[in-house]
């Protein structure tokens, strides 16, 4: 057995116990201490077999320190060997090796003995009874940091007033509950438990009646256990095992939310030569209840916080329609371009930006991308994006980029020739769903003598907690016809 790097806790968590030192494993007058590893009343490696890896951290509360181990799981339980005393025993499983990661992730088990009394020698068996550790997937997503404040009021990051909480499926779960908890930043306001007949729920916060609001969710098997821990999560000052949102103020637009898609640009403006481009927007419900678009959109070069135009479309349970010149059309915009945010996440979309031609048209597709897809970027996640295809010589390269968190951020933008060697770069610092448009980037990045073919475009976020989103237009010269090409994340 060896010890792992020292855990972090806050005066909020409930599976590490807080202030340690770390300690050496014991080596005399140890016990040998069995923890049966167990989930829904069966052992683990009859339920979920693929979760065998294990992290226990053992609080001696008589010296205050802390001695960690990592283990595979060995017929069915989890051995340690500890010094005589009193601990608080703490177990995550998971299905890959943990590497000293400091506390549950969604998807991990994870139990919590207190008060063992742990003898001079011998062995001791205990049973730790797991529970699984939830993932929130909406109205935010607790596998990411998160803005807000956990030890302030008001705490937690900003929703809508109206939102959906949503989750992901919890192994044997039969039937799931949803503890609320309404507060005014100085009492209680109201508790309530709400039976969800899926793993989501429609909720709504109201400023008014309180300032913030806190979930637990809870599943139960057909035995009626209890299968669910509190969901884990780090915002700006503190981590804990509370999950808490507030309010926006009225007017704001809903910042950090997991329920939205963006196209990055959307038009309705004159281009190169006699074209003249506007964007159709095509909706889907594929939900069989009614449900009502709300979009959002920001011009180009604005801070999308302070600056962008609301609009909302019922869409039919199974229906679909396409809003045609959804800028001009919807919002009465008679020139403008930027981007389109659509809520909820249910619906799905398209968007098509084309252009009069001949006896028809030409143009490109914007697939809606959601703040949480693989393919954008952050400084808490993957930081850089790139995509290939960059040319300028027959055709010409546009480059386009957004903000879709709400928050300020910074990136570096990079153009590459076909050995990686740099041609150019530029900084660029985005507001709040703030959108840009760099037209012919070779030119711009390389300057206007510079021809390339088989050329990449690299974007890496050097500051802020945002989340970006860029794509290529890669236009020919002679038709004028574009082809669209989403950056991805390495």
């Amino acid at each position: 057995m060896s010890p792992m790097t020292c855990w972090r806790s806050t005066q909020r968590a409930t599976l590490w116990i807080a202030a340690a030192v770390m300690m050496p494993a014991a080596t005399a007058a140890a016990a040998t201490i069995n923890l049966n590893t167990t989930y829904d009343g069966m052992a683990v490696a009859d339920t979920l077999p693929g979760y065998r890896y294990a992290a226990v951290a053992a609080f001696n509360q008589a010296t205050r320190t802390r001695t960690t181990f990592e283990e595979e799981i060995i017929d069915g339980a989890v051995s340690i060997d500890l010094e005589p005393g009193t601990y608080n025993i703490g177990t995550i499983v998971a299905p890959d090796p943990l590497d000293g990661r400091s506390a549950a992730a969604p998807g991990d088990l994870r139990a919590t003995i207190v008060g063992v009394e742990v003898p001079a020698q011998g062995t001791l068996e205990l049973d730790s009874n797991l529970r699984y550790a939830v993932h929130i997937t909406s109205p935010i997503d607790n596998g990411a940091p998160w803005s807000g404040n956990l030890l302030s009021c008001p705490e937690g990051p900003e929703v809508s007033s109206n939102f959906t909480l949503a989750w992901g499926p919890i192994p044997n779960a039969t039937r799931y509950e949803v503890q609320l908890r309404r507060t005014d930043c100085n009492s209680v306001v109201e508790v309530l438990l709400v039976p969800a007949a899926a793993t989501s729920l429609e909720l709504t916060i109201d400023p008014e009646v309180a300032d913030t609001l806190a979930f637990t969710i809870r599943g139960y098997s057909d035995q009626d256990r209890q299968l669910v821990t509190n969901p884990r999560m780090t915002y700006d000052d503190a981590s804990g095992d509370r999950l808490i949102v507030h309010a926006l103020a009225d007017g704001s637009r809903p910042r950090q939310s997991t329920d939205s898609r963006v196209a990055l640009q959307v038009a309705r403006a004159a281009g190169v030569g006699t074209s003249f481009w506007t964007s159709d927007l095509t909706i889907s419900n594929p939900t069989p209840a009614l449900t009502t678009a709300t979009l959002v959109f920001t011009p180009r070069g604005a801070d999308g916080s302070v600056e962008y135009e609301t609009a909302t479309i019922d869409i039919p349970g199974g229906a679909t329609r396409t809003i045609r010149d959804v800028v001009g059309s919807v919002f009465g915009i008679t020139t403008a371009a930027g981007s389109l945010e659509l809520r909820p996440s249910t619906l799905q979309a398209w968007v098509r930006t084309a252009t009069p031609a001949n006896a028809g048209s030409y143009g490109q597709g914007y697939p809606m991308v959601a703040p949480d897809d693989p393919h954008t970027a952050s400084l808490a996640g993957s930081s850089r994006t790139a995509a290939g295809g960059v040319v300028r010589g027959e055709a010409r390269t546009n480059f386009a980029v957004a903000e879709l968190w709400g928050l300020e951020t910074s990136i570096r933008v990079r153009l590459l020739d076909r050995e990686g060697g740099r041609l150019g770069s530029i900084d660029i610092t985005l507001r709040p769903f703030e959108n840009r448009q760099i037209n012919d980037i070779v030119q711009q990045l390389a300057g206007s003598s510079v021809e390339l073919t088989e050329g990449r475009v690299t974007v890496e976020v050097v500051a802020g907690g945002g989340r970006i989103a860029a794509a290529l237009s890669i236009v020919d010269n002679d038709s004028d016809d574009p082809t669209t090409v989403m950056l991805e994340t390495y």
